[in-house]
């Protein structure tokens, strides 16, 4: 099971004894019986995902919500252009936020967005400040050669 935690391909997780022909697969009753409460929630994350495709569980009921396909859809859980991350959950009906996992936030950017366009947020992150400091160290150092020959 714990092998099965680690890898979301393995989902359902099939009976240990499938190679001798057993055809059942390990439910959530079986697999709360066995695993710790973490454990146990992560299973049914990757069990959910496996049956009902990705997903995530709502911040208000806990149930599972699937997310829309990206193909159009008459389903009033779908989004439309201008709603592409937010998802309806059909056992509560509260909105929820794709990209953040929160409630609902029309007009209002995620917390922990960056404001600026794409190149500005490439330049925050630390490996491509790491990069541009290594190439300017290395083109410093030449220039400084070239100086003093």
């Amino acid at each position: 099971m714990t092998t099965a935690l680690g890898d979301k391909s393995l989902f359902p997780v099939k009976c240990p004894l499938h190679y001798e022909g057993c055809i059942t697969t390990i439910t959530a009753p079986i697999a709360k019986k066995v695993l710790t409460k973490k454990e146990y929630s992560k299973f049914l994350d990757f069990h959910d995902s496996a049956l009902f495709g990705e997903g995530m569980r709502c911040v208000f009921c806990k149930n599972f919500v699937a997310f829309p396909s990206s193909s159009p859809t008459s389903s009033p859980y779908s989004p439309t252009s201008s709603q592409r991350s937010m998802v309806m959950c059909p056992y509560c009906d509260n909105k929820i936020c794709m990209r953040c996992k929160r409630g609902w936030h029309p007009g209002v950017k995620c917390a922990g967005e960056v404001e600026n366009d794409d190149l500005e947020g490439w330049r925050l992150e630390s490996g491509a400040q790491r990069f541009i400091l290594f190439i300017y160290s290395f083109f410093l150092l030449i220039s400084l050669d070239v100086q003093l020959v």
